[in-house]
């Protein structure tokens, strides 16, 4: 099988680490994987440094014909059985491709949970005719897709999946205290994700004033970049604890860094799943995060991690302190999380998962 893979995006984010999971797992199950990806995107930078096939397009926007045209021919003379569209605008250009005669079966992916607009064009497009299946990550995701579906049953769940020899570090893990001068003794919470208006850091912030104001001697970490950086930075000077939290941009190396946190907290408002949790479960750290979207299907409150409401910094804070201060809760859910992650939530699932839904559309 022969399956060519979609992504606009011009950014590294969970979605382009999840495609380059996949990628890696149906190779060993035999599939023949091509990529078109935006050009001078670091997705193009990895596929070029790993070896992985692939050719780029400008993906200027959601009617650059121009580039649908280029993934009509590419589709064609590379012989494709399915292509996999990942991201919006690999959507739209796929289903345009579609259109001008690229006559071959559509899977779409739908990874976050925004309630999706009820025009026509946005109707057309997810109930277009070439898509056979629209693979959720999350029973959230799916349920906010089959609302505009005619035929809701083509919306389907694939979780995303991690590999957990990416986190085999010997350690110690020292890199995030060596590198910004943090106490030995100072207890570390942290969130891994793009700063955007879903993932809400103004309420991780917040949960931090409220751990710092009851005493807790912690320091925070933001691991991620994005267009509100500046307006976060403002808001941890006007919450004065601008000291104890600590910008650090994307991180390149997470499996010495991650494992370093006491607790992970997502403070996400919307979430399609929120698999950077799945590499707090995998590296031991107990997990916080709020019930948004997808998330309760990872973190089972007082299983798997503790959950809060959504924009509630005081419950946040409070799960926060049940870890650090009730006897035998963390060993319990990094123990419950860890078992959930190695069940469920593996690249192996998610490719065999996949490739059952690529085999029944051909």
């Amino acid at each position: 099988m022969k399956v060519l893979h979609l992504n606009s995006a011009p950014t590294w984010r969970g979605g382009e680490q999840q495609l380059v999971y996949l990628v890696h797992e149906l190779t060993k199950l035999g599939v023949e994987n091509y990529v078109i990806c935006r050009t001078g995107s670091p997705l193009a930078e990895y596929l070029h440094q790993h070896r992985i096939p692939f050719s780029t397009v400008p993906f200027r926007g959601s009617t650059d014909l121009r580039s649908a045209w280029k993934i009509r021919k590419i589709t064609k003379s590379w012989q494709a059985n399915i292509v996999h569209m990942h991201t919006a605008k690999a959507h739209a250009l796929a289903v345009y491709a579609h259109v001008l005669g690229m006559r071959v079966p559509l899977i779409l992916s739908r990874k976050i949970d925004f309630v999706l607009r009820t025009n026509t064009l946005t109707r057309w497009k997810y109930n277009y005719s070439g898509i056979q299946r629209i693979v959720c990550v999350s029973g959230k995701v799916q349920e906010v897709v089959r609302a505009i579906l005619n035929t809701p049953q083509k919306a389907v769940v694939v979780h995303d999946g991690i590999d957990p020899a990416r986190f085999q570090h010997p350690g110690p893990y020292r890199w995030l205290r060596s590198t910004y001068g943090i106490p030995k003794d100072r207890i570390l919470i942290g969130n891994i994700a793009a700063l955007a208006p879903h993932k809400d850091y103004f309420t991780f912030l917040d949960t931090a004033k409220h751990l710092l104001d009851q005493g807790v001697d912690a320091q925070f970490f933001i691991m991620g970049e994005g267009e509100l950086q500046d307006e976060l930075r403002a808001y941890c000077r006007q919450l004065g604890i601008q000291e104890r939290v600590v910008f650090a941009g994307f991180i390149n190396n997470l499996p010495e860094a991650l494992p370093e946190l006491d607790v992970f907290l997502m403070t996400s408002e919307e979430e399609g799943l929120g698999s950077s949790i799945l590499d707090a479960f995998c590296v031991e750290v107990p997990v916080v995060a709020t019930a948004a979207g997808g998330i309760p299907e990872l973190v089972e409150h007082g299983q798997t991690g503790l959950l809060a409401p959504v924009k509630d910094a005081a419950a946040l804070a409070h799960q926060v302190q049940r870890i650090l201060q009730e006897e035998g809760l963390r060993q319990r859910l990094i123990s419950k999380a860890h078992e959930h992650l190695l069940t469920r939530f593996t690249t192996q699932q998610l490719a065999a998962n996949t490739l059952a839904y690529y085999q029944e559309s051909r």
